[in-house]
């Protein structure tokens, strides 16, 4: 079973993002939908980062790749 976590963290750092940049990206998408389940914490991506098996689910991964492409707008 592949650990989902360290990957992710990984991925943002090739990305040249940081947790506050998901963040803010995430705090811009979650007020132009008026709907705060887009937003992702530094706090809740570092839990996804560094747990074993980070609880994901299909929703939260969408919310974290619709947010990592912001960032890099």
């Amino acid at each position: 079973m592949i650990s989902r976590g360290p990957n992710l963290g990984s991925l943002r750092e090739k990305l040249g993002l940081t947790t506050g940049d998901v963040e803010t990206a995430s705090e811009r998408l979650a007020r132009k939908h008026d709907n705060e389940e887009y937003l992702i914490t530094t706090s809740r991506l570092s839990d996804f980062e560094t747990r074993a098996s980070p609880a994901f689910t299909s929703c939260t991964l969408r919310q974290l790749c619709t947010v990592v492409n912001l960032a890099k707008c």
